[in-house]
């Protein structure tokens, strides 16, 4: 029995001895405090650290504006390539291949300088002729919706008409009378202009400005006679007449525009007044009352419409080649053939003689915008 307690505490004190000693380790403290349950109620308000300020409706910012398109000016792989709108300046410069209506002489008459009659045939078909053209514009914003346009064209005619009756002289036979007959058109208008659509390629403006348009013409009658002195003697007479219109104008102007390429087409229509004056003068003026005769003045109501057509094509930054056509009439005029119609029909006045006038023709011309 006691040899078995022996060898139990033997045994106890040999595992005690192989392991270590064990060390009792303190718990460690809390980071946080712990939680003090309050009771709903009576928990004290908290401090505030900041300043308390006065509740505010808050009001969002207004909307930016729309940014006006980008467009490009130059190819896009051109590293010169320019990212805006070209066209906030444009002039255009050009030549006109025109027609214009022609004035009709009286188809006989007798001068009262030499009291032999005239006849002549009606006035040849009108002819191709040089004019010029000057058109241009800007926009006040970068929108392009408030702007200004003006434009010019200037066309003339002349041509003759012969009395083919032959008459015997002492040093020759000459016609009877040959007639040089001629006229000038001035068209200018300058209109206010603001946009009503601008969608995708397609772009439409309003127009409202003012026009004046001027016609002058002439007509120049030169007749032989027999002369037993110098043989032949040329009687000359010549009408001339002006006219002069003023007005208000609406219209409507159309653009379509692809890359290099614009086509345009613009409407324009002019209420107003025409001043027209006329004039006879020359040795059967003279004959018949010692004096040219001025048969006065007279205004009248009148309608001027106008149509345009352009195709441009860019061909080198902001520089275009255009070419169109344009078409101009003044429902009344006075010419200056009229003025002869007092010798066939004595006691008449020409000013009472109105009659429509229309300019037409080609335009080419080169285009600049900025």
């Amino acid at each position: 029995m006691k040899t078995m307690w022996g060898l139990a505490v033997l045994f106890s004190a040999g595992a005690a001895l192989g392991q270590p000693p064990t060390v009792a380790v303190p718990p460690l403290p809390s980071a946080n405090p712990p939680l003090r349950a309050v009771p709903d109620g009576n928990a004290p308000p908290l401090p505030s650290l900041l300043p308390t300020m006065p509740a505010q409706t808050y009001v969002p910012p207004p909307p930016l504006p729309a940014a006006p398109p980008v467009y490009l000016t130059e190819d896009p792989l051109d590293a010169r390539t320019v990212f805006q709108r070209p066209d906030r300046l444009w002039v255009r410069v050009g030549l006109v291949l025109g027609w214009s209506d022609r004035a009709k002489l009286p188809a006989t008459w007798v001068p009262p300088a030499t009291g032999t009659p005239v006849r002549f045939s009606e006035s040849p078909s009108a002819s191709e002729r040089s004019g010029f053209l000057l058109d241009g514009g800007f926009w006040l914003d970068d929108a392009r919706i408030h702007g200004f346009d003006a434009s010019y064209l200037e066309l003339g005619d002349c041509f003759r008409q012969i009395d083919g009756t032959p008459v015997p002289t002492s040093i020759g036979t000459y016609d009877n009378a040959i007639a040089h007959l001629g006229s000038w058109w001035d068209s200018a208008d300058v209109n206010y202009r603001h946009n009503f659509l601008d969608r995708d390629a397609l772009r439409v403006d309003g127009l409202i400005g003012y026009r004046y348009a001027s016609l002058s013409d002439h007509a120049r009658v030169g007749q032989v006679l027999p002369d037993p002195v110098d043989g032949a003697v040329i009687y000359r007479d010549r009408g001339a007449a002006t006219n002069e219109f003023n007005g208000g104008q609406l219209g409507l102007a159309m653009t379509y525009t692809l890359d290099r390429w614009a086509f345009s087409a613009t409407g324009k229509i002019a209420l107003g007044t025409v001043l027209s004056r006329v004039r006879l003068s020359g040795d059967s003026a003279a004959a018949l009352v010692g004096a040219p005769l001025d048969f006065g003045s007279s205004s009248q109501f009148a309608v001027l419409p106008s149509l345009t057509y352009d195709v441009s094509w860019r061909f080198w930054r902001n520089n275009y080649f255009t070419l169109g056509y344009q078409f101009q009439y003044l429902n009344r005029t006075v010419r200056g053939a009229d003025a002869f119609g007092v010798y066939a029909n004595p006691g008449s006045n020409p000013l009472q003689a109105t009659s429509g006038f229309w300019a037409q023709g080609l335009t080419l011309g080169w285009q600049f915008k900025y």
